[in-house]
């Protein structure tokens, strides 16, 4: 495998294991929702994601050499974990990106920092 395959291998796998936690966050929303007491794993859920995702954008700065990116907001207050719909929101805005950034990923769109030299 070249590096730049390896590369986009490395941020496709990190993409799968992000949808993975998004889909148990999502599954702990809709136990929240329907009366479940699941606020506390749902609360270690989305930090679990928050620190997923903090690691995949330092894994894109380093890759791809994409700087400025911030973490988006993970709105799940601790002490108060629902209603979800912000939640929500926000995860199916990150799973959007992940589709718009595997797309580019596939096409070849990015230039790696190693194809700049």
């Amino acid at each position: 495998m070249t590096a730049r395959s390896t590369a986009i291998h490395e941020l496709l796998d990190q993409h799968d294991a992000l949808r993975l936690i998004m889909d148990g966050c999502e599954q702990l929303a809709d136990e929240l929702d329907g009366g479940g007491d699941c606020g506390a794993r749902l609360v270690r859920e989305v930090a679990r994601l928050r620190h997923a995702f903090a690691a995949h954008v330092e894994t894109e700065r380093h890759v791809l050499g994409l700087g400025g990116r911030d973490l988006p907001p993970f709105p799940v207050d601790p002490d108060h974990p629902g209603p979800t719909a912000e939640l929500r929101a926000m995860l199916s805005r990150l799973r959007a990106q992940l589709a718009a950034e595997e797309r580019c990923l596939r096409s070849g769109a990015f230039v790696l920092l190693d194809d700049r030299a």
